[in-house]
Protein backbone atom coordinates (compact mmCIF):
# COMPACT_ATOMS: atom_id res chain seq x y z
CA UNK A 1 0.00 0.00 0.00
CA UNK A 2 3.21 2.17 0.73
CA UNK A 3 3.54 1.57 -3.26
CA UNK A 4 0.49 2.52 -4.03
CA UNK A 5 0.54 5.66 -2.02
CA UNK A 6 4.00 6.59 -3.95
CA UNK A 7 2.44 5.83 -7.33
CA UNK A 8 -0.55 7.84 -6.88
CA UNK A 9 1.29 11.18 -5.67
CA UNK A 10 3.63 10.35 -8.83
CA UNK A 11 0.21 10.16 -10.90
CA UNK A 12 -1.21 13.34 -9.77
CA UNK A 13 2.68 15.27 -10.56
CA UNK A 14 2.21 13.52 -14.19
CA UNK A 15 -1.31 15.05 -13.91
CA UNK A 16 -0.28 18.37 -13.32
CA UNK A 17 2.15 18.28 -16.06
CA UNK A 18 -0.40 16.72 -18.45
CA UNK A 19 -2.71 19.11 -17.43
CA UNK A 20 -0.43 22.36 -17.97
CA UNK A 21 0.57 21.12 -21.23
CA UNK A 22 -2.93 20.87 -22.12
CA UNK A 23 -3.57 23.95 -20.89
CA UNK A 24 -0.25 25.66 -22.79
CA UNK A 25 -1.62 23.66 -25.96
CA UNK A 26 -5.01 25.29 -25.65
CA UNK A 27 -3.56 28.92 -25.42
CA UNK A 28 -1.37 28.47 -28.18
CA UNK A 29 -4.14 27.65 -30.47
CA UNK A 30 -6.20 30.15 -29.34
CA UNK A 31 -3.76 32.51 -29.43
CA UNK A 32 -2.79 31.63 -32.76
CA UNK A 33 -6.54 31.79 -34.18
CA UNK A 34 -6.70 35.33 -32.89
CA UNK A 35 -3.35 36.69 -34.41
CA UNK A 36 -4.14 34.81 -37.82
CA UNK A 37 -7.59 36.50 -38.02
CA UNK A 38 -6.32 39.67 -37.56
CA UNK A 39 -3.39 39.60 -40.01
CA UNK A 40 -6.04 37.87 -42.56
CA UNK A 41 -8.31 40.61 -42.04
CA UNK A 42 -5.95 43.44 -42.36
CA UNK A 43 -3.89 41.62 -45.50
CA UNK A 44 -7.75 41.52 -47.09
CA UNK A 45 -8.38 45.37 -46.40
CA UNK A 46 -4.64 46.76 -47.51
CA UNK A 47 -4.72 43.86 -51.05
CA UNK A 48 -7.90 45.93 -52.26
CA UNK A 49 -6.47 49.44 -51.41
CA UNK A 50 -5.34 51.74 -54.37
CA UNK A 51 -1.46 52.07 -54.77
CA UNK A 52 -1.99 55.54 -55.26
CA UNK A 53 -3.40 55.89 -51.65
CA UNK A 54 -0.11 55.19 -50.24
CA UNK A 55 1.28 58.90 -51.07
CA UNK A 56 0.67 62.17 -48.91
CA UNK A 57 -1.78 63.52 -52.31
CA UNK A 58 -2.03 61.97 -55.71
CA UNK A 59 -2.96 63.63 -59.25
CA UNK A 60 -6.47 62.49 -59.37
CA UNK A 61 -7.11 63.77 -62.89
CA UNK A 62 -4.41 61.49 -64.21
CA UNK A 63 -4.88 57.96 -65.66
CA UNK A 64 -5.14 55.02 -63.32
CA UNK A 65 -1.44 53.64 -63.98
CA UNK A 66 -0.35 57.18 -63.64
CA UNK A 67 -0.47 58.34 -60.35
CA UNK A 68 2.34 56.78 -58.23
CA UNK A 69 4.42 60.26 -58.98
CA UNK A 70 3.21 63.13 -56.71
CA UNK A 71 1.22 66.04 -58.43
CA UNK A 72 3.05 69.00 -59.65
CA UNK A 73 1.81 72.02 -58.80
CA UNK A 74 -0.15 72.76 -61.50
CA UNK A 75 -2.18 69.48 -60.92
CA UNK A 76 -5.78 68.67 -59.90
CA UNK A 77 -4.77 66.49 -56.73
CA UNK A 78 -6.80 64.70 -53.43
CA UNK A 79 -5.31 64.01 -50.17
CA UNK A 80 -4.69 60.37 -49.18
CA UNK A 81 -7.85 59.21 -47.02
CA UNK A 82 -5.21 57.24 -45.51
CA UNK A 83 -4.22 60.49 -43.73
CA UNK A 84 -6.80 60.10 -41.46
CA UNK A 85 -7.42 56.82 -41.23
CA UNK A 86 -8.07 54.97 -38.07
CA UNK A 87 -6.01 51.58 -38.29
CA UNK A 88 -5.55 50.10 -34.45
CA UNK A 89 -2.56 48.10 -35.84
CA UNK A 90 -0.83 50.08 -37.97
CA UNK A 91 1.82 52.35 -37.03
CA UNK A 92 1.98 53.89 -40.66
CA UNK A 93 1.75 53.69 -44.04
CA UNK A 94 4.34 54.32 -46.50
CA UNK A 95 5.98 54.18 -49.94
CA UNK A 96 9.14 53.55 -50.85
CA UNK A 97 10.79 54.81 -54.43
CA UNK A 98 13.56 52.87 -56.76
CA UNK A 99 15.91 56.06 -55.30
CA UNK A 100 15.10 55.07 -51.04
CA UNK A 101 12.91 58.07 -50.99
CA UNK A 102 10.53 57.54 -47.86
CA UNK A 103 6.92 59.14 -48.41
CA UNK A 104 3.26 58.05 -46.75
CA UNK A 105 0.26 59.57 -46.17
CA UNK A 106 0.87 61.12 -42.03
CA UNK A 107 3.81 59.23 -41.84
CA UNK A 108 4.97 60.02 -38.33
CA UNK A 109 8.15 61.71 -37.82
CA UNK A 110 9.73 59.12 -35.87
CA UNK A 111 9.01 56.13 -37.90
CA UNK A 112 10.04 57.73 -41.17
CA UNK A 113 13.58 58.96 -39.19
CA UNK A 114 13.91 55.64 -37.98
CA UNK A 115 13.35 54.07 -41.57
CA UNK A 116 15.54 56.76 -43.51
CA UNK A 117 18.09 55.56 -40.70
CA UNK A 118 18.38 52.05 -41.70
CA UNK A 119 20.15 52.74 -45.36
CA UNK A 120 19.17 48.92 -46.19
CA UNK A 121 15.91 48.64 -45.61
CA UNK A 122 14.54 49.47 -49.55
CA UNK A 123 17.16 46.15 -49.93
CA UNK A 124 15.91 44.29 -47.37
CA UNK A 125 12.03 45.00 -48.54
CA UNK A 126 13.36 43.88 -52.00
CA UNK A 127 15.11 40.83 -51.07
CA UNK A 128 12.13 39.67 -49.13
CA UNK A 129 9.83 40.30 -52.28
CA UNK A 130 11.93 38.17 -54.12
CA UNK A 131 13.26 41.37 -56.58
CA UNK A 132 16.42 42.74 -57.60
CA UNK A 133 17.14 46.29 -57.54
CA UNK A 134 17.87 47.62 -60.52
CA UNK A 135 19.35 51.31 -61.98
CA UNK A 136 16.17 54.10 -62.19
CA UNK A 137 15.86 55.16 -65.34
CA UNK A 138 14.23 58.38 -65.81
CA UNK A 139 11.74 59.14 -67.64
CA UNK A 140 9.11 62.32 -67.33
CA UNK A 141 6.09 59.81 -66.68
CA UNK A 142 6.41 56.63 -64.28
CA UNK A 143 4.02 54.14 -65.78
CA UNK A 144 2.63 51.20 -63.19
CA UNK A 145 2.63 48.10 -64.84
CA UNK A 146 2.28 45.65 -62.08
CA UNK A 147 1.03 45.39 -58.99
CA UNK A 148 2.10 42.96 -56.14
CA UNK A 149 0.25 41.23 -53.62
CA UNK A 150 0.96 41.43 -49.78
CA UNK A 151 3.09 39.79 -47.39
CA UNK A 152 3.72 40.27 -43.90
CA UNK A 153 7.53 40.01 -42.84
CA UNK A 154 9.70 40.48 -40.00
CA UNK A 155 12.55 42.63 -40.76
CA UNK A 156 14.42 45.20 -38.26
CA UNK A 157 12.60 43.40 -35.24
CA UNK A 158 9.29 45.22 -36.50
CA UNK A 159 6.19 43.50 -38.21
CA UNK A 160 5.80 45.05 -42.01
CA UNK A 161 2.95 44.29 -44.47
CA UNK A 162 4.58 44.53 -47.86
CA UNK A 163 3.94 44.99 -52.03
CA UNK A 164 5.89 45.42 -55.08
CA UNK A 165 4.94 48.39 -57.39
CA UNK A 166 6.03 47.34 -60.44
CA UNK A 167 7.23 50.59 -62.93
CA UNK A 168 9.25 51.43 -66.14
CA UNK A 169 11.10 53.71 -63.44
CA UNK A 170 11.92 50.62 -60.91
CA UNK A 171 10.54 49.20 -58.42
CA UNK A 172 8.41 50.73 -55.54
CA UNK A 173 7.62 48.96 -52.29
CA UNK A 174 4.21 50.13 -50.51
CA UNK A 175 3.34 49.05 -47.51
CA UNK A 176 2.16 49.42 -43.54
CA UNK A 177 3.90 49.36 -40.22
CA UNK A 178 2.13 46.84 -37.96
CA UNK A 179 2.32 47.58 -34.19
CA UNK A 180 2.99 44.44 -33.23
CA UNK A 181 2.21 45.62 -29.52
CA UNK A 182 -1.32 46.32 -30.46
CA UNK A 183 -2.18 42.64 -31.79
CA UNK A 184 -0.79 41.12 -29.23
CA UNK A 185 -2.87 43.15 -27.12
CA UNK A 186 -5.86 41.45 -29.01
CA UNK A 187 -5.13 38.16 -26.91
CA UNK A 188 -6.86 37.83 -24.20
CA UNK A 189 -5.26 38.50 -20.59
CA UNK A 190 -5.31 35.12 -18.82
CA UNK A 191 -3.01 34.17 -21.29
CA UNK A 192 -0.90 37.18 -21.23
CA UNK A 193 -0.78 36.90 -17.56
CA UNK A 194 0.84 33.02 -17.70
CA UNK A 195 2.85 34.16 -21.09
CA UNK A 196 3.92 37.74 -21.14
CA UNK A 197 6.77 37.71 -23.47
CA UNK A 198 4.80 36.19 -26.38
CA UNK A 199 5.93 37.29 -29.84
CA UNK A 200 6.30 36.60 -33.82
CA UNK A 201 9.60 35.54 -35.04
CA UNK A 202 10.25 34.61 -38.66
CA UNK A 203 9.59 30.54 -39.77
CA UNK A 204 12.73 30.29 -41.16
CA UNK A 205 14.31 30.63 -38.17
CA UNK A 206 11.65 29.24 -35.96
CA UNK A 207 12.14 26.69 -33.96
CA UNK A 208 10.39 23.57 -32.99
CA UNK A 209 9.36 25.34 -29.96
CA UNK A 210 6.63 27.52 -32.35
CA UNK A 211 3.53 27.50 -33.52
CA UNK A 212 3.00 28.32 -37.54
CA UNK A 213 0.44 30.78 -38.35
CA UNK A 214 -1.76 30.30 -41.77
CA UNK A 215 -2.03 33.56 -43.13
CA UNK A 216 1.80 34.81 -42.97
CA UNK A 217 5.11 32.96 -42.95
CA UNK A 218 5.71 33.60 -39.18
CA UNK A 219 5.69 31.98 -36.18
CA UNK A 220 4.26 32.51 -32.37
CA UNK A 221 6.84 32.29 -29.42
CA UNK A 222 5.16 31.76 -26.32
CA UNK A 223 8.04 32.43 -24.50
CA UNK A 224 8.52 30.94 -20.99
CA UNK A 225 5.45 30.41 -18.24
CA UNK A 226 4.98 32.18 -15.70
CA UNK A 227 2.14 30.67 -13.71
CA UNK A 228 -1.10 28.49 -14.94
CA UNK A 229 -3.58 28.42 -12.38
CA UNK A 230 -4.93 24.69 -12.04
CA UNK A 231 -5.99 22.83 -9.17
CA UNK A 232 -3.37 21.49 -6.73
CA UNK A 233 -3.27 17.74 -7.34
CA UNK A 234 -0.49 16.69 -5.28
CA UNK A 235 -2.18 18.10 -2.74
CA UNK A 236 -5.77 16.89 -2.88
CA UNK A 237 -4.38 13.40 -3.38
CA UNK A 238 -2.41 13.34 -0.13
CA UNK A 239 -5.93 13.94 1.63
CA UNK A 240 -7.09 11.57 -0.30
CA UNK A 241 -4.76 8.86 0.69
CA UNK A 242 -4.88 9.45 4.24
CA UNK A 243 -9.04 8.91 4.29
CA UNK A 244 -7.86 6.14 2.12
CA UNK A 245 -5.46 4.62 4.93
CA UNK A 246 -8.19 5.37 7.75
CA UNK A 247 -10.29 3.31 5.72
CA UNK A 248 -7.91 0.34 4.73
CA UNK A 249 -7.34 -0.13 8.45
CA UNK A 250 -11.35 -1.35 8.57
CA UNK A 251 -11.22 -3.18 4.93
CA UNK A 252 -8.13 -3.34 3.36
CA UNK A 253 -9.42 -6.10 1.29
CA UNK A 254 -12.60 -4.18 -0.33
CA UNK A 255 -10.05 -1.04 -0.70
CA UNK A 256 -7.69 -2.79 -2.77
CA UNK A 257 -10.45 -4.31 -4.88
CA UNK A 258 -12.27 -0.67 -5.35
CA UNK A 259 -8.65 0.62 -6.05
CA UNK A 260 -7.99 -1.70 -8.93
CA UNK A 261 -11.35 -1.18 -10.58
CA UNK A 262 -11.13 2.53 -9.82
CA UNK A 263 -7.77 2.57 -11.48
CA UNK A 264 -8.82 0.64 -14.88
CA UNK A 265 -12.03 3.03 -15.25
CA UNK A 266 -10.09 6.09 -14.78
CA UNK A 267 -6.96 5.67 -16.98
CA UNK A 268 -9.80 4.10 -20.02
CA UNK A 269 -12.23 7.11 -19.21
CA UNK A 270 -9.25 9.50 -19.71
CA UNK A 271 -8.12 7.65 -22.48
CA UNK A 272 -11.29 7.95 -23.99
CA UNK A 273 -12.09 11.87 -23.15
CA UNK A 274 -8.52 12.82 -24.44
CA UNK A 275 -8.69 10.92 -27.54
CA UNK A 276 -12.05 11.90 -28.57
CA UNK A 277 -11.78 15.45 -27.53
CA UNK A 278 -8.62 15.85 -29.22
CA UNK A 279 -10.19 14.53 -32.78
CA UNK A 280 -13.05 16.66 -32.31
CA UNK A 281 -10.86 20.21 -31.49
CA UNK A 282 -9.88 20.03 -34.99
CA UNK A 283 -12.72 19.91 -37.04
CA UNK A 284 -14.54 22.59 -34.45
CA UNK A 285 -12.16 24.96 -34.73
CA UNK A 286 -11.70 24.66 -38.53
CA UNK A 287 -15.97 25.25 -38.74
CA UNK A 288 -15.72 28.20 -36.16
CA UNK A 289 -13.28 29.69 -38.11
CA UNK A 290 -14.76 29.22 -41.41
CA UNK A 291 -18.28 30.27 -40.84
CA UNK A 292 -16.82 33.21 -39.23
CA UNK A 293 -14.88 34.14 -42.70
CA UNK A 294 -17.82 33.76 -44.46
CA UNK A 295 -20.04 35.01 -42.24
CA UNK A 296 -17.66 38.11 -42.13
CA UNK A 297 -17.51 38.64 -46.02
CA UNK A 298 -13.87 37.91 -45.88
CA UNK A 299 -13.51 34.86 -48.52
CA UNK A 300 -13.06 35.73 -51.98
CA UNK A 301 -16.02 34.08 -54.21
CA UNK A 302 -12.71 31.90 -56.02
CA UNK A 303 -11.74 30.57 -52.63
CA UNK A 304 -15.64 29.70 -51.16
CA UNK A 305 -15.96 26.01 -52.95
CA UNK A 306 -12.12 25.14 -51.46
CA UNK A 307 -13.97 26.57 -47.89
CA UNK A 308 -17.48 24.55 -48.25
CA UNK A 309 -14.94 21.42 -49.45
CA UNK A 310 -12.96 21.65 -46.21
CA UNK A 311 -15.90 21.98 -44.23
CA UNK A 312 -17.81 18.97 -45.71
CA UNK A 313 -14.47 16.78 -45.02
CA UNK A 314 -14.28 17.72 -41.73
CA UNK A 315 -18.24 16.59 -41.07
CA UNK A 316 -17.41 13.34 -42.44
CA UNK A 317 -14.56 12.34 -40.54
CA UNK A 318 -16.69 13.96 -37.14
CA UNK A 319 -19.16 11.01 -39.14
CA UNK A 320 -16.73 8.44 -39.05
CA UNK A 321 -15.54 8.80 -35.68
CA UNK A 322 -18.88 8.86 -33.92
CA UNK A 323 -19.60 5.67 -36.05
CA UNK A 324 -16.52 4.09 -34.83
CA UNK A 325 -17.40 4.97 -31.50
CA UNK A 326 -20.48 3.45 -31.32
CA UNK A 327 -19.85 0.25 -33.28
CA UNK A 328 -17.11 -0.49 -30.65
CA UNK A 329 -19.55 -0.05 -27.79
CA UNK A 330 -21.78 -1.82 -29.23
CA UNK A 331 -19.46 -5.12 -30.04
CA UNK A 332 -17.54 -4.33 -26.25
CA UNK A 333 -21.51 -5.00 -24.74
CA UNK A 334 -22.13 -7.99 -27.15
CA UNK A 335 -24.88 -5.83 -28.63
CA UNK A 336 -24.28 -6.08 -32.39
CA UNK A 337 -25.87 -8.94 -34.22
CA UNK A 338 -23.83 -10.74 -37.20
CA UNK A 339 -25.76 -11.55 -40.64
CA UNK A 340 -23.76 -14.79 -41.19
CA UNK A 341 -24.07 -16.43 -44.73
CA UNK A 342 -22.20 -19.02 -46.43
CA UNK A 343 -20.02 -17.84 -49.52
CA UNK A 344 -16.53 -19.40 -51.20
CA UNK A 345 -13.67 -17.61 -50.21
CA UNK A 346 -13.75 -16.09 -54.17
CA UNK A 347 -17.02 -14.57 -53.31
CA UNK A 348 -16.48 -12.97 -49.79
CA UNK A 349 -12.74 -11.73 -50.82
CA UNK A 350 -12.55 -10.60 -54.67
CA UNK A 351 -15.08 -7.74 -53.93
CA UNK A 352 -13.12 -6.71 -50.79
CA UNK A 353 -9.94 -6.37 -52.87
CA UNK A 354 -12.03 -4.64 -55.30
CA UNK A 355 -12.61 -2.08 -53.11
CA UNK A 356 -9.51 -2.03 -50.89
CA UNK A 357 -7.52 -1.54 -54.05
CA UNK A 358 -9.82 1.87 -55.42
CA UNK A 359 -9.00 3.40 -51.68
CA UNK A 360 -5.28 2.27 -51.70
CA UNK A 361 -4.37 3.53 -55.19
CA UNK A 362 -6.14 6.97 -54.65
CA UNK A 363 -3.56 7.25 -51.52
CA UNK A 364 -0.84 6.68 -54.20
CA UNK A 365 -0.38 3.01 -52.90
CA UNK A 366 0.09 -0.26 -54.87
CA UNK A 367 -2.28 -3.01 -54.27
CA UNK A 368 -1.25 -6.73 -54.50
CA UNK A 369 -3.87 -9.62 -54.00
CA UNK A 370 -3.61 -13.28 -54.21
CA UNK A 371 -6.22 -15.59 -53.17
CA UNK A 372 -4.62 -19.17 -52.85
CA UNK A 373 -6.12 -21.64 -55.65
CA UNK A 374 -7.30 -24.27 -53.87
CA UNK A 375 -9.47 -21.78 -51.24
CA UNK A 376 -11.42 -20.33 -53.90
CA UNK A 377 -14.15 -22.88 -53.78
CA UNK A 378 -14.19 -23.31 -50.07
CA UNK A 379 -17.25 -22.30 -47.77
CA UNK A 380 -17.00 -19.72 -45.15
CA UNK A 381 -19.86 -19.17 -42.86
CA UNK A 382 -19.22 -15.52 -41.59
CA UNK A 383 -20.56 -12.04 -41.91
CA UNK A 384 -19.25 -10.25 -45.36
CA UNK A 385 -19.60 -6.62 -44.06
CA UNK A 386 -17.74 -7.43 -40.68
CA UNK A 387 -14.83 -8.95 -42.63
CA UNK A 388 -14.62 -5.63 -45.03
CA UNK A 389 -14.71 -3.15 -41.51
CA UNK A 390 -11.51 -5.52 -40.10
CA UNK A 391 -9.70 -5.45 -43.97
CA UNK A 392 -10.47 -1.80 -44.67
CA UNK A 393 -9.24 -0.76 -40.80
CA UNK A 394 -5.98 -2.13 -41.86
CA UNK A 395 -5.95 -0.45 -44.98
CA UNK A 396 -6.41 2.77 -43.58
CA UNK A 397 -4.15 2.20 -40.99
CA UNK A 398 -1.73 1.79 -43.71
CA UNK A 399 -2.01 4.65 -45.82
CA UNK A 400 -1.48 6.68 -42.64
CA UNK A 401 1.58 5.25 -41.20
CA UNK A 402 3.45 3.19 -44.09
CA UNK A 403 3.69 5.69 -46.81
CA UNK A 404 7.66 5.95 -48.45
CA UNK A 405 8.41 6.47 -51.78
CA UNK A 406 7.10 2.62 -53.54
CA UNK A 407 4.53 2.43 -50.81
CA UNK A 408 3.04 -1.15 -51.45
CA UNK A 409 0.11 -3.95 -50.34
CA UNK A 410 0.04 -7.29 -50.13
CA UNK A 411 -2.51 -9.13 -49.13
CA UNK A 412 -3.00 -12.77 -49.42
CA UNK A 413 -5.48 -15.56 -48.69
CA UNK A 414 -5.00 -19.05 -47.79
CA UNK A 415 -6.30 -21.79 -45.24
CA UNK A 416 -4.69 -24.75 -43.17
CA UNK A 417 -6.82 -27.47 -41.81
CA UNK A 418 -8.89 -25.33 -40.10
CA UNK A 419 -8.55 -21.83 -40.49
CA UNK A 420 -8.48 -19.26 -43.18
CA UNK A 421 -5.66 -16.97 -43.44
CA UNK A 422 -5.67 -13.51 -44.45
CA UNK A 423 -2.34 -11.48 -44.06
CA UNK A 424 -2.18 -7.95 -44.46
CA UNK A 425 1.21 -6.53 -45.37
CA UNK A 426 2.10 -3.37 -45.80
CA UNK A 427 6.10 -1.64 -47.06
CA UNK A 428 6.27 0.45 -44.70
CA UNK A 429 9.06 1.69 -41.28
CA UNK A 430 6.55 -1.32 -39.07
CA UNK A 431 5.86 -1.26 -35.77
CA UNK A 432 8.45 -1.25 -32.64
CA UNK A 433 8.42 -4.02 -30.93
CA UNK A 434 8.25 -2.53 -27.21
CA UNK A 435 4.67 -1.13 -29.34
CA UNK A 436 3.96 -4.70 -30.45
CA UNK A 437 1.22 -5.21 -27.27
CA UNK A 438 -0.08 -1.59 -27.10
CA UNK A 439 -1.34 -1.56 -31.03
CA UNK A 440 -4.78 -3.07 -30.03
CA UNK A 441 -5.03 -1.26 -26.91
CA UNK A 442 -7.95 0.51 -27.55
CA UNK A 443 -7.60 4.80 -27.38
CA UNK A 444 -3.67 4.19 -27.47
CA UNK A 445 -1.02 5.28 -29.98
CA UNK A 446 2.10 4.46 -29.97
CA UNK A 447 4.78 6.78 -29.29
CA UNK A 448 5.92 6.87 -33.38
CA UNK A 449 2.17 7.55 -34.38
CA UNK A 450 1.48 10.73 -31.68
CA UNK A 451 5.01 12.14 -33.49
CA UNK A 452 3.88 11.97 -36.89
CA UNK A 453 0.61 14.22 -35.62
CA UNK A 454 -1.82 11.56 -37.83
CA UNK A 455 -5.65 12.05 -36.99
CA UNK A 456 -7.13 9.24 -35.13
CA UNK A 457 -8.15 7.98 -31.36
CA UNK A 458 -6.25 4.54 -31.54
CA UNK A 459 -9.74 2.11 -32.09
CA UNK A 460 -9.46 1.25 -35.55
CA UNK A 461 -7.51 -2.22 -34.55
CA UNK A 462 -8.61 -2.44 -31.33
CA UNK A 463 -12.28 -2.59 -33.03
CA UNK A 464 -10.69 -4.57 -35.90
CA UNK A 465 -9.22 -7.71 -33.31
CA UNK A 466 -12.87 -7.23 -31.12
CA UNK A 467 -14.81 -7.78 -34.57
CA UNK A 468 -12.33 -10.30 -35.64
CA UNK A 469 -13.40 -12.77 -32.23
CA UNK A 470 -16.66 -12.17 -32.76
CA UNK A 471 -16.71 -14.02 -35.73
CA UNK A 472 -14.86 -16.95 -33.76
CA UNK A 473 -11.22 -15.99 -35.26
CA UNK A 474 -8.65 -13.25 -34.36
CA UNK A 475 -6.22 -10.62 -35.91
CA UNK A 476 -2.47 -10.55 -34.38
CA UNK A 477 0.49 -8.34 -35.45
CA UNK A 478 2.51 -11.18 -36.92
CA UNK A 479 6.00 -9.32 -37.75
CA UNK A 480 6.83 -5.79 -36.61
CA UNK A 481 10.11 -4.61 -38.05
CA UNK A 482 11.84 -2.25 -40.17
CA UNK A 483 10.67 -4.15 -43.38
CA UNK A 484 6.90 -3.39 -42.49
CA UNK A 485 3.92 -4.61 -40.73
CA UNK A 486 2.19 -7.79 -41.59
CA UNK A 487 -1.10 -8.16 -39.71
CA UNK A 488 -2.74 -12.04 -39.65
CA UNK A 489 -6.65 -12.16 -39.73
CA UNK A 490 -7.49 -15.89 -38.72
CA UNK A 491 -10.88 -16.86 -39.80
CA UNK A 492 -12.95 -20.39 -38.82
CA UNK A 493 -13.29 -23.26 -41.90
CA UNK A 494 -16.92 -23.73 -41.99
Amino acid sequence: MGWVSFALIKQAERTEIVEKENTFKAYTYEVQQIIDLKLYQLLIEEQTRDYYLYQPSFAASRIYNKRISPPTTDEQYEISPLTSANQPYVKAFFQIDPNGTITGPALPQNVAEQMRANKSLYRDFLHFLKQSPHRTITHQNTIVQYVGTYQYTLIANQLWLLRSIHTNNGIFVQGALIDQHQLLLQIPENIRDSYPEISLVDQNIAGSDTIPLQFARLSIQMGPCVSISILDYVNTMEWALIIIWIIILLSSLLIIWVISIAFKLEKRQGAFVSAVTHELRTPLTTFSLYTELLEDGLVPENKKQEYYATMQRECKRLNHLIENVLAYSKLQNKGMRRNKDTVTCEELFDPIADKIRKRLEDAGFSFIYALSHQVRILPIKTDAIAIEQIIDNLAGNAIKYAHNETPQILMTVQSNRNQILVRFKDSGPGIASKDKKSVFKPFERTKSADLSKKTGIGLGLSFARDTARSLGGDLTLEQGNLKGACFLLTLPRS
